[in-house]
C-alpha cells in the first residue's frame, strides 16, 4: 500500500475527543481531493452525530473541516439521536450528509438530508450550508417513505445537465439541490425504501446520473421513468444488494 497515515478524532485538525463507542471511519465517501466521513453515534449528544471533510494534500497532508447541526450556517440543531452522518456522499464540490433521526415538528414523517456546498481557499476548508432536505422537498408518496426516516442511503448526483442533486432512499427519489424547473425532483418507485445505485452516463458531452434501483430477484431498474429498462445481475438478489450499495 506503500506510506500511510492514521488518523481519528484528536488528530491534527480533527477536533473533538473520541469516545470508545464512536465509528470513526464506519462511512467514507470520496470525490477528487476531498474525502467526507460520516460518524453517526458522535457527539455533540449521545448519537447526535457529526460528519468529517477532508482535503487530502500531497505529502500524507490534510485540511480538515467537522460539520455538526450546531455548524454556523446548518438548519436546525443536534438532538439526541439525530444520527448524522448516518451516509455520506460527495461529488465534486457537493456533499450530502444523512440525517435519518431528525424529527419535524408537526410531522409524522422522519429524516433529512443536509447539503454542503465545499470551497477549497488554499489555507482550509470553508463550508456553505444550503436548504435542508425533508420528506416533503423530495415530494414522496404516503407508502414510499421510510420509516426509519430518510437519510439511511443518500447519493450525490449529476441529475440533469449542470444541475447537482441527491438520490434519496425512500421511494427512492431524486431532489435537486437548487430549484429548476427544468430539473424537477421525481419519485422513482412508492414500494418503500430500495437498495440504489448510479450509472454515470455521457450523451454529447454531457453528463448525468441514472438511478439503478434493485427490484428484487437479481433484477435492476435503471435510468429515468418512463424510459427505464430492466438489468438482470444475477440469480441472487444478495448479491444485486452488494452491487446497489452506495459507494464512493
Amino acid at each position: 500500500l506503500g506510506a500511510h497515515r492514521d488518523v481519528t478524532v484528536g488528530s491534527p485538525g480533527i477536533a473533538g475527543r473520541c469516545r470508545d463507542a464512536w465509528s470513526f471511519g464506519r462511512e467514507l465517501a470520496a470525490s477528487n481531493d476531498l474525502l467526507v466521513l460520516g460518524v453517526p453515534d458522535a457527539g455533540p449528544k449521545d448519537y447526535g452525530g457529526a460528519a468529517w471533510v477532508m482535503q487530502l494534500t500531497p505529502g500524507l497532508t490534510y485540511w480538515a473541516t467537522r460539520i455538526t447541526q450546531e455548524t454556523a450556517g446548518v438548519p436546525g440543531r443536534t438532538d439526541i439521536e439525530d444520527s448524522f452522518g448516518t451516509s455520506v456522499s460527495v461529488l465534486g464540490e457537493w456533499v450530502a450528509i444523512g440525517i435519518p433521526g431528525e424529527r419535524v415538528r408537526g410531522s409524522r414523517l422522519r429524516g433529512a438530508i443536509q447539503p454542503v456546498r465545499i470551497e477549497r481557499t488554499g489555507t482550509g476548508l470553508r463550508i456553505h450550508p444550503v436548504k435542508r432536505i425533508g420528506p416533503h422537498d423530495a415530494r414522496l408518496p404516503a407508502g414510499a417513505a421510510n420509516p426509519e426516516g430518510i437519510g439511511q442511503q443518500v447519493r450525490v448526483a449529476q441529475l440533469c445537465p449542470g444541475q447537482v442533486g441527491a438520490v434519496v432512499d425512500a421511494g427512492p427519489a431524486t431532489v435537486p439541490f437548487t430549484l429548476d424547473h427544468r430539473c424537477p425532483g421525481v419519485v422513482l418507485g412508492t414500494g418503500g425504501p430500495a437498495a440504489f445505485t448510479l450509472l454515470r452516463q455521457r450523451t454529447g458531452g454531457m453528463v448525468t446520473d441514472q438511478p439503478a434501483v434493485v427490484s428484487g430477484g437479481g433484477m435492476v431498474v435503471a435510468g429515468w421513468p418512463p424510459g427505464t429498462r430492466e438489468l438482470n445481475t444475477g440469480p441472487q438478489p444478495w448479491e444485486t444488494m452488494d452491487l446497489a450499495r452506495p459507494a464512493a
